[in-house]
Protein backbone atom coordinates (compact mmCIF):
# COMPACT_ATOMS: atom_id res chain seq x y z
CA UNK A 1 0.00 0.00 0.00
CA UNK A 2 2.12 3.22 1.11
CA UNK A 3 4.76 3.19 3.60
CA UNK A 4 5.70 -0.09 3.47
CA UNK A 5 2.40 -1.41 4.97
CA UNK A 6 0.79 -3.31 2.01
CA UNK A 7 -3.07 -5.03 2.34
CA UNK A 8 -2.65 -8.23 0.58
CA UNK A 9 -5.08 -11.11 -0.60
CA UNK A 10 -4.60 -15.01 -0.35
CA UNK A 11 -5.42 -16.47 -3.62
CA UNK A 12 -5.04 -19.92 -5.08
CA UNK A 13 -2.78 -20.22 -8.04
CA UNK A 14 -1.72 -22.73 -10.52
CA UNK A 15 1.40 -23.19 -8.61
CA UNK A 16 -0.74 -23.10 -4.85
CA UNK A 17 -1.20 -19.89 -2.57
CA UNK A 18 0.08 -16.53 -3.43
CA UNK A 19 0.06 -13.67 -1.07
CA UNK A 20 -0.60 -10.87 -3.83
CA UNK A 21 -1.12 -6.91 -3.58
CA UNK A 22 -4.75 -5.58 -4.34
CA UNK A 23 -5.60 -4.16 -8.07
CA UNK A 24 -5.45 -0.65 -7.91
CA UNK A 25 -7.59 1.68 -10.59
CA UNK A 26 -6.01 4.74 -12.62
CA UNK A 27 -6.51 7.08 -9.61
CA UNK A 28 -4.28 4.42 -7.66
CA UNK A 29 -7.62 3.33 -5.63
CA UNK A 30 -7.49 0.18 -4.33
CA UNK A 31 -10.39 -1.77 -6.36
CA UNK A 32 -11.46 -3.75 -3.27
CA UNK A 33 -12.62 -7.30 -3.91
CA UNK A 34 -15.74 -8.58 -1.97
CA UNK A 35 -13.75 -11.40 -0.06
CA UNK A 36 -11.18 -13.82 0.21
CA UNK A 37 -8.61 -13.88 2.99
CA UNK A 38 -6.42 -10.55 3.72
CA UNK A 39 -2.97 -9.84 5.36
CA UNK A 40 -1.20 -7.05 6.74
CA UNK A 41 2.02 -6.76 5.77
CA UNK A 42 4.71 -4.12 6.84
CA UNK A 43 8.72 -4.12 7.66
CA UNK A 44 10.00 -4.11 10.84
CA UNK A 45 13.75 -4.22 11.61
CA UNK A 46 14.77 -5.20 8.01
CA UNK A 47 12.50 -8.31 8.48
CA UNK A 48 8.64 -8.33 6.56
CA UNK A 49 6.06 -9.23 8.70
CA UNK A 50 2.13 -10.46 8.09
CA UNK A 51 -0.74 -10.81 9.79
CA UNK A 52 -3.89 -12.32 9.12
CA UNK A 53 -6.45 -9.70 8.89
CA UNK A 54 -9.99 -11.46 8.01
CA UNK A 55 -12.02 -12.27 4.96
CA UNK A 56 -13.60 -9.09 3.75
CA UNK A 57 -12.18 -5.74 3.16
CA UNK A 58 -13.64 -3.90 5.78
CA UNK A 59 -11.60 -6.91 8.18
CA UNK A 60 -8.64 -6.16 6.69
CA UNK A 61 -9.00 -2.45 7.91
CA UNK A 62 -11.06 -3.01 11.28
CA UNK A 63 -7.56 -5.20 11.74
CA UNK A 64 -7.44 -5.73 15.64
CA UNK A 65 -3.48 -5.11 16.16
CA UNK A 66 -1.30 -6.17 18.74
CA UNK A 67 0.70 -2.98 21.02
CA UNK A 68 4.11 -4.17 19.67
CA UNK A 69 2.61 -3.62 15.82
CA UNK A 70 1.71 0.39 16.34
CA UNK A 71 4.44 1.23 13.55
CA UNK A 72 2.01 -0.23 11.06
CA UNK A 73 -0.96 0.98 12.66
CA UNK A 74 0.94 4.75 12.59
CA UNK A 75 1.85 3.49 8.77
CA UNK A 76 -1.88 3.26 7.70
CA UNK A 77 -2.66 6.39 9.56
CA UNK A 78 0.41 8.28 7.39
CA UNK A 79 -1.14 6.49 4.02
CA UNK A 80 -4.70 8.16 4.82
CA UNK A 81 -6.33 5.42 7.27
CA UNK A 82 -8.74 6.82 9.48
CA UNK A 83 -8.21 5.29 12.52
CA UNK A 84 -10.25 4.24 15.57
CA UNK A 85 -9.80 2.97 19.12
CA UNK A 86 -12.88 0.98 20.25
CA UNK A 87 -12.66 0.98 24.15
CA UNK A 88 -14.05 -1.19 26.16
CA UNK A 89 -13.88 -1.45 30.35
CA UNK A 90 -11.53 -4.23 30.46
CA UNK A 91 -12.74 -5.89 33.54
CA UNK A 92 -16.18 -6.10 31.61
CA UNK A 93 -14.28 -7.55 28.18
CA UNK A 94 -12.85 -9.96 30.31
CA UNK A 95 -15.75 -11.04 31.52
CA UNK A 96 -17.84 -10.91 27.77
CA UNK A 97 -14.09 -12.88 26.65
CA UNK A 98 -14.76 -15.81 28.93
CA UNK A 99 -18.77 -16.17 28.45
CA UNK A 100 -17.92 -16.65 24.57
CA UNK A 101 -15.79 -19.68 25.48
CA UNK A 102 -12.51 -18.97 24.47
CA UNK A 103 -9.97 -20.81 26.04
CA UNK A 104 -7.07 -18.85 26.05
CA UNK A 105 -7.93 -15.78 29.56
CA UNK A 106 -3.95 -15.66 30.02
CA UNK A 107 -3.55 -14.29 26.58
CA UNK A 108 -6.35 -12.09 27.08
CA UNK A 109 -4.66 -10.69 30.43
CA UNK A 110 -1.55 -10.74 28.42
CA UNK A 111 -3.15 -8.29 25.83
CA UNK A 112 -4.57 -5.62 27.91
CA UNK A 113 -0.94 -5.71 29.88
CA UNK A 114 0.42 -4.79 26.80
CA UNK A 115 -2.13 -2.35 25.35
CA UNK A 116 -2.04 -0.80 29.13
CA UNK A 117 1.89 -0.37 29.00
CA UNK A 118 1.50 1.39 25.10
CA UNK A 119 -1.50 3.20 26.11
CA UNK A 120 0.21 6.73 26.21
CA UNK A 121 0.81 5.79 22.33
CA UNK A 122 -2.10 4.73 21.36
CA UNK A 123 -3.87 8.05 22.98
CA UNK A 124 -1.60 9.84 20.91
CA UNK A 125 -2.18 8.08 17.78
CA UNK A 126 -5.92 7.38 17.86
CA UNK A 127 -6.18 11.24 19.73
CA UNK A 128 -10.05 11.69 20.05
CA UNK A 129 -10.91 8.99 17.60
CA UNK A 130 -12.10 6.71 20.57
CA UNK A 131 -15.55 5.17 20.87
CA UNK A 132 -16.73 3.25 23.87
CA UNK A 133 -18.04 -0.03 23.02
CA UNK A 134 -18.05 -1.75 25.98
CA UNK A 135 -18.54 0.55 28.47
CA UNK A 136 -18.93 -0.81 32.37
CA UNK A 137 -22.42 -1.46 32.04
CA UNK A 138 -21.59 -4.39 30.19
CA UNK A 139 -23.98 -3.42 27.23
CA UNK A 140 -22.42 -3.19 24.23
CA UNK A 141 -22.86 0.35 22.59
CA UNK A 142 -25.30 -0.15 19.73
CA UNK A 143 -23.64 0.52 16.20
CA UNK A 144 -25.89 3.63 15.29
CA UNK A 145 -24.88 5.25 18.26
CA UNK A 146 -21.32 4.45 17.74
CA UNK A 147 -21.77 5.48 14.05
CA UNK A 148 -23.40 8.86 15.45
CA UNK A 149 -20.56 9.36 17.57
CA UNK A 150 -17.68 8.70 14.99
CA UNK A 151 -19.84 11.69 12.97
CA UNK A 152 -20.17 14.19 15.78
CA UNK A 153 -16.31 13.35 16.62
CA UNK A 154 -15.62 14.33 13.09
CA UNK A 155 -17.68 17.56 13.04
CA UNK A 156 -16.20 18.48 15.91
CA UNK A 157 -17.62 20.75 18.95
CA UNK A 158 -19.96 23.84 17.68
CA UNK A 159 -20.41 22.58 14.68
CA UNK A 160 -23.28 23.47 12.62
CA UNK A 161 -22.90 20.32 10.66
CA UNK A 162 -24.26 17.66 13.05
CA UNK A 163 -25.07 13.99 12.24
CA UNK A 164 -28.05 11.87 13.22
CA UNK A 165 -28.15 8.06 13.00
CA UNK A 166 -30.98 7.55 10.61
CA UNK A 167 -33.37 4.75 12.24
CA UNK A 168 -34.55 1.82 10.08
Amino acid sequence: MWHGVNILRRVKTSKGWANVALKRNTKKRIQWPSGGSFLIEWRENGSRLREAAGNTPAEALDWGFPPEHLDAVRKLSEGGVMLWWFAADWAVARRKFIERGYPLVQAFDIQIRKIESALPEINALFGSHVVYALPSTGIYTHPEIIWKSMLDTLAGPGSKHRFHARRG
